[in-house]
């Protein structure tokens, strides 16, 4: 079937927020410019997914990726930095289908044209929507069982100067032997390494409880010219009930304090009309990469 020239502006696929809830099953890569009459042309080839969908079922919730840095200077001044991510939205109902909208715009302008993906573990399919052209690229992707909603459980701190299971150590030590006088020297820089795991119990955000749990890594004197060991933190709170990750708080002497997560969370059942294709859509279906181009002749 030819299909008629999309409307999009395309640009290399990105995730803001390294907490956020959901990703597109399906990654795409492209560019864009503009043209002499204010508008814009550009293309997206999407992959084919390698990965099966996830069914996560009675487990409603909407919401969008937050992301704030905040460093604090010698004289004790707070710099505070919010990312205006890139429009991304995310709901999932009942059924566990799954609709994830991104702005191509990088959530600096709202003319910019968004990617919908719909993704339905019931059905077996996956929709990349052109709303220009109203066409439905639809992808059948194998289905898998339900995730865990148990957390993973904190594993143990590794000894001092090595690590576990028979494996190369991440101390400072000697180097590994056998290897070129070069790679041997690299071996025996000192590497970072997990200091330790601590439970940090539950709370709630945002009225659902999440349990917490941190991992501090060291850097030993000499990994980055730093006189010193330099102690970072990272706080990961999940949601057994959602199976997600709510917030992730990483604190690092040389950068500041970085807090991201899922905003405007709602446990409410999604309008169900959110994850079907509209009645006016041509259904196209893919077998292998595909591409969607904007104002090219």
């Amino acid at each position: 079937m030819q299909l008629p020239r999309s409307f999009f502006l395309i640009v290399p696929f990105l995730v803001t927020s390294s907490a956020f809830a959901q990703l597109p099953r399906i990654a795409f890569s492209g560019g864009f410019g503009g043209t002499r009459d204010g508008g814009f042309q550009g293309n997206a080839t999407f992959d084919f997914p390698g990965r099966p969908i996830e069914s996560m079922a009675n487990a409603p919730y909407s919401g969008e990726p937050k992301d704030e840095t905040v460093r604090t200077l010698a004289d004790g001044t707070h710099i505070t930095n919010f990312m205006p991510g890139r429009g991304e939205k995310v709901w999932r109902d009942s059924q566990g289908r799954v609709r994830i909208e991104e702005s191509m715009g990088g959530g600096m302008d709202n003319k910019f044209p968004t990617i919908v993906q719909i993704e339905d573990p019931v059905a077996g399919y996956i929709y990349v929507m052109d709303d220009i052209n109203k066409v439905a690229h639809r992808v059948k992707a194998p289905a898998a069982p339900a995730r865990s909603m148990e957390p993973r459980p904190m594993r143990a701190a590794p000894a001092e100067g090595g690590g576990g299971g028979g494996g190369v150590g991440w101390g400072i030590g000697g180097g590994i032997t056998g290897l070129p006088p070069a790679a041997a020297a690299a071996s025996a820089r000192p590497r970072p390494r997990t200091a330790g795991t601590e439970d940090l119990g539950t709370q709630m955000i945002d009225g659902v409880s999440v349990h917490g749990t941190r991992t501090t890594t060291v850097i030993p004197t000499g990994t980055v010219g730093n006189d010193g060991p330099i102690t970072t933190t990272r706080d990961v709170w999940f949601s057994p009930e959602l199976n997600l990750v709510i917030r992730t708080v990483t604190t690092d002497p040389r950068s500041g304090t970085q807090t991201s997560g899922i905003g405007n969370l709602s446990r409410d059942e999604p309008d169900p009309t959110l994850f079907t294709v509209p009645a006016d859509y041509i259904i196209v279906d893919e077998t292998g990469d595909f591409t969607i181009k904007r104002g090219e002749k």
